[in-house]
């Protein structure tokens, strides 16, 4: 199908490609799946074995090649060119690809400039297929972040993406966080509008079938309430609000976006804005959660 669409580059070929790729990579999940009617567990672990091989392989060839591995997963490699031309890259993927078994080939995404691979909270490894490149032209290819969920308000999408833009267009980590900086302090004095907090949940079942009530079924419930008419596959707006009594629950702190009140702003601190950001600047030893709780301030200056 790969084939077909490098020699006829169309709409239809790439979908077809793509179709078989999707494929190809569900079978290990579908034959490692205990319901699935030609289930095999061994067979599962053999391909994943096979594959980690594969990709162990390459990194090793990269490596002695005296290319310098940044990122590797099951099914990627990104390398630094370290000197080399991309004529000398090409030729050198070709070589790979001849050494590979029957259909089995690496493609080549693209040349880069700068990229950023976020940690896992524990900061010690990398977190899978979760990175952000620039390519030579200024344009963007982000994986795996949180600006593609629907229940991340506007502001945590918006500051996420400046975030990374900032950092890869300048490679300057400093005005990033100058700007974070910025959207806590205007969000602890209430200067952001509330129409940059309103959060959207996709109802994917009808309200009854759910037996976890969570933020987003609380305002469904809401808008049944006030014959608001609503049914499944639905986005459903709310906003999480600050209440005179202490609730623990997230859920009870639910509002609609035409009701009166104040957003919570501990809430949209530490789980929004805190999540969105937290893990991109612990590549750069700073502690985002010290801003917002406001701890350390005086030592600010340690991460300039």
């Amino acid at each position: 199908a790969k084939a077909e669409y490098k020699k006829n580059p169309s709409a239809i070929t790439l979908a077809r490609s793509n179709a078989f790729k999707v494929l190809s990579a569900s079978a290990h999940g579908y034959i490692g799946f205990f319901g699935a009617r030609y289930y095999s567990r061994e067979s599962s672990a053999s391909i994943l074995a096979f594959v980690r091989k594969f990709n162990q392989d390459i990194i090793e060839k990269v490596e002695k090649n005296k290319f310098k591995v940044i990122f590797g997963d099951t099914d990627s490699v990104a390398f630094t060119m370290n000197g080399k031309t991309k004529k000398q890259i090409i030729k050198f993927l070709e070589k790979l690809n001849n050494e590979l078994p029957g259909v089995m080939e690496l493609e080549l995404e693209g040349f880069f400039k700068r990229g950023l691979w976020v940690t896992t909270r524990s900061g010690l490894t990398g977190a899978k297929k979760k990175y952000a490149l620039i390519d030579e032209k200024g344009k963007i290819k982000i994986r795996g972040f949180e600006t593609v969920r629907r229940d991340w308000c506007p502001l945590a999408r918006k500051l996420q993406n400046k975030v990374i833009r900032n950092i890869l267009n300048d490679g300057n980590e400093k005005k990033a966080l100058e700007y974070v900086k910025e959207i806590i302090k205007k969000l602890k004095q209430r200067e952001i509008p509330k129409e940059d907090l309103i959060i959207k949940t996709q109802l994917k079942k009808p309200i009854s079938e759910y037996r976890l009530i969570s933020p987003h079924i609380v305002a469904a419930k809401k808008m049944h309430e006030k014959k608001i008419p609503i049914s499944q596959g639905n986005l459903i707006k709310y906003y999480i609000a600050e209440t005179r009594e202490k609730k623990k629950l997230v859920r009870d702190k639910v509002k609609l976006p035409d009701e009166k009140g104040e957003y919570n702003i501990k809430y949209y601190l530490g789980h929004q804005i805190l999540p969105a950001v937290e893990n991109i600047f612990q590549v750069f030893n700073v502690d985002i959660k010290e801003i917002i709780d406001g701890k350390k301030q005086n030592k600010l200056n340690k991460w300039f």
